[in-house]
């Protein structure tokens, strides 16, 4: 007898269980990339791309769902097809630093490496919004290193939080619990 089932209950099962599995060998589910659409995108479309460039609460320079590379400047449109093409790469860009990171800790036998994939994906979240050099040097991180997940969490509250409490706030639930929380 063969026994078959969903993503989304499989992603259950393992933020149910207290076992954490190798963080270097896990893969962001549909439901994150949905998720980090929503979060990204345009304020009033939800998930939805912003396809006229705009600066951020930050000032910086923005296009797409929340891509700040070259091609994000004043007066530049691009298209939706574009903008899920630079979400792409920079949800793979942040999700290649976290394995960076995991990689490094896996090999100095830190204890962080172990996640479950609500938690590595909150991580990748933190890159995706804050950058890979910030995360990985932040407070929050060092108590995740040291398999400390309940304090690393707390601090992701609090984490570059200016202006952007309710996305720590949403990225801590999803570390924490699991729950893709749509603000």
């Amino acid at each position: 007898m063969k026994i078959i089932i969903t993503e989304n209950q499989l992603k259950r099962l393992i933020i149910e269980s207290d076992n954490r599995s190798d963080g270097t060998k896990l893969i962001a589910s549909q439901n994150f990339w949905d998720w980090l659409r929503w979060q990204e995108g345009s304020p009033t479309e939800k998930g939805e791309p912003l396809l006229k460039a705009y600066k951020d609460t930050g000032g910086v320079w923005t296009i797409g769902y929340g891509h700040t590379g070259e091609e994000a400047y004043k007066g530049n449109v691009i298209s939706k097809s574009r903008a899920n093409e630079l979400f792409i790469e920079d949800v793979n860009e942040a999700a290649k630093c976290v394995k960076r990171f995991l990689n490094s800790w896996k090999k100095k036998n830190h204890e962080g490496y172990k996640l479950k994939l609500n938690e590595y994906e909150s991580l990748i979240s933190l890159v995706f919004n804050s950058g890979c050099e910030g995360v990985r040097t932040s407070d929050f991180i060092q108590k995740l290193k040291k398999g400390e997940y309940d304090d690393a969490a707390q601090l992701i509250k609090t984490y570059k939080s200016k202006g952007l409490k309710n996305r720590r706030n949403v990225e801590y639930e999803l570390f924490k619990n699991g729950n893709y929380i749509k603000d």
